[in-house]
């Protein structure tokens, strides 16, 4: 939904003049300085406030004021122990069992030890990643990745340089700010180590028992408290947010695999993040991750433009498993940046393919394809799914990606390079005669 909203829209005050200036029936002041106090944490009047949405904000205060106190809570609740549930002992889960099986398709539930083992992942990812990289992950993937990613960078540098859309202002900023990006893959450079003092600080409240719901309710409060707690910590450039180790596998990643597979798989992710930064979410901020729009009033228009295009090539699609269409504004800027992903893995891998020839090698059973047509049936194969109508009705209302099969028809469909290495002609098959193009 954010993406959806007008920019224009924040409201930027401070915390003594909120109430005052967003139109909601509650003193939102007070509930925040009561919601910090729950952390230990002080604000004052000075503090600065960033509302995204305050017509959404009134939206629901206006919704709150039509109902019951007696129904605000029940939803509350509700919703409280929707989440929860899968937590709770086995009369509860059947009932969300229930739900599961019409939803998702699935029939059994995961073994209860799974349950438990996943969720000490979540609320304990970094243990579990030191755990993990010290058993299973090699080193030289870290290595691999960096410089892949490094090399999808720099193609993505050329595009800007290339592309006809952005003025020269413009453009020097947007080389800028792709230089300044961090490589961040597998894990924090501290996981490495021996010293366990970080590991120990981050987790030193973590005191469980053998009753697991108790504990889930204890990691909530922990989770909660330090994320009110961060208000006051120093900004951390170094803080690990982009790709976790665990997802380095196949059939993103396989560091044995030809290089062809990982550039049509983990490449593409990395291009598709890349492109957020440079689109209409990433004209917003700067390399700092400053709100300032660096963007020109003319590269603005040019860019407008085109996106229509992607916009209304989406808005065509048609799911037919559901007989849905597709809402390409809704889904503009994750299409946006699948279509450059792509691109920029693409050539990556030919860059990359220059300079060390006859490296890759032909797959058993698959030598009739060249390594570029490779590269391409590995990006449609990490989109295969199955997915149920009643899943699908919900991600065409609640999603910001399309539907998985519209991830690969879109960006190849767009994409010259692919009509070549297959020999489609334009307008054939998938091929678009008029191909929407922004990078």
């Amino acid at each position: 939904m954010q993406n959806q909203l007008d920019s224009r829209e924040t409201v930027r005050t401070t915390l003594g003049n909120l109430s005052h200036t967003i139109n909601v029936s509650f003193d939102s002041s007070n509930y925040i300085r009561r919601l910090y106090l729950l952390a230990n944490v002080s604000v004052i009047d000075a503090d600065i406030v960033i509302v995204r949405a305050p017509k959404l904000l009134h939206g629901i205060s206006s919704i709150i004021n039509r109902q019951t106190a007696r129904t605000i809570q029940n939803y509350m609740i509700w919703r409280f122990m929707m989440d929860r549930a899968w937590h709770m002992p086995k009369r509860f889960r059947n009932i969300v069992q229930q739900f599961t099986q019409v939803f998702h398709g699935t029939s059994t539930e995961e073994s209860r030890a799974t349950t438990c083992a996943n969720y000490v992942n979540i609320v304990m990812s970094l243990t579990v990643s030191k755990l993990y990289i010290e058993e299973y992950f090699h080193k030289d993937t870290r290595k691999e990745t960096i410089e892949m990613i490094n090399n999808i960078r720099n193609i993505f540098i050329t595009m800007v340089n290339q592309s006809t859309w952005m003025d020269s202002k413009s453009k020097i900023i947007a080389i800028i700010k792709a230089r300044a990006i961090k490589a961040k893959l597998g894990y924090p450079d501290y996981l490495e180590s021996d010293n366990m003092t970080k590991l120990d600080k981050a987790y030193a409240e973590y005191n469980f028992n053998l009753s697991y719901m108790p504990n889930v309710l204890s990691a909530i409060q922990l989770h909660s408290k330090a994320s009110l707690q961060m208000l006051r910590y120093p900004i951390d450039s170094k803080q690990w947010t982009v790709f976790p180790a665990v997802i380095l596998q196949t059939p993103l990643f396989d560091r044995d695999a030809p290089k062809y597979l990982n550039y049509g798989g983990i490449g593409f992710i990395m291009g598709h993040e890349i492109a957020h930064g440079f689109g209409d979410e990433g004209k917003e901020y700067d390399l700092n991750g400053n709100e300032v729009l660096w963007w020109t009033n003319s590269t603005v228009n040019t860019f407008d433009i085109r996106k229509k295009c992607i916009n209304e090539q989406y808005d065509n699609y048609n799911l037919t498993q559901v007989n849905h269409s597709i809402n390409g504004r809704k889904t503009q800027n994750e299409n946006i940046a699948d279509d450059a992903g792509l691109k920029q893995a693409f050539f990556a891998y030919q860059q990359w393919a220059k300079t060390h020839k006859n490296v890759d090698k032909k797959l058993p059973g698959l030598t009739k394809y060249s390594a570029e047509q490779m590269f391409f049936l590995n990006f449609g194969h990490i989109w295969c799914k199955k997915i149920t109508d009643e899943s699908l009705h919900s991600n065409l209302v609640l999603a910001q990606h399309s539907p998985a099969q519209f991830r690969v028809r879109g960006p190849t469909s767009n994409f010259v390079e692919f009509d070549r290495v297959f020999g489609c002609k334009a307008g054939q098959g998938n091929s678009r005669v008029n191909k929407c193009d922004i990078w």
